[in-house]
């Protein structure tokens, strides 16, 4: 649990998911460290506040045989409130231009041709 929360969540799993969420955004690279700068400690701490009191009781009360359960049933809150909350983040910021095709209205020319009454 401590090489998880001091090693892999603070150098790996963080910095990773920021940067394939500003890649799947269509962020540059200088707006994916932006964002990550902006809110990695806050992200960390909400980690910390989540996963430590979460495992402790995982380990402490639930049966081995739900411990798999349990802590995919967590993951799975926990990556819906961290996609919640960079979500959050893109409302705030400008999003990414992309160059998007015009595309023009096709006119069309009618003519229609009357014949003309016989004159007697």
């Amino acid at each position: 649990m401590a090489l998880s929360q001091l090693v892999h969540t603070p150098l790996i799993q963080l910095p990773v998911f920021y940067g394939l969420t500003g890649w799947a955004r269509g962020y540059n690279r200088q707006q994916i460290e932006r964002n990550l700068r902006d809110t990695y400690e806050t992200t960390l701490m909400r980690n910390y506040v989540f996963w430590l009191p979460t495992t402790g009781l995982m380990y402490a009360v639930v049966p081995l045989h739900l411990r798999v359960l349990v802590m995919n049933s967590a993951s799975y809150f926990w990556n819906t409130g961290l996609s919640l909350s960079t979500q959050a983040l893109d409302c705030q910021a400008p999003a990414p231009t992309l160059s998007t095709p015009t595309l023009s209205t096709p006119t069309i020319d009618i003519k229609i041709v009357m014949p003309h009454a016989a004159t007697s």
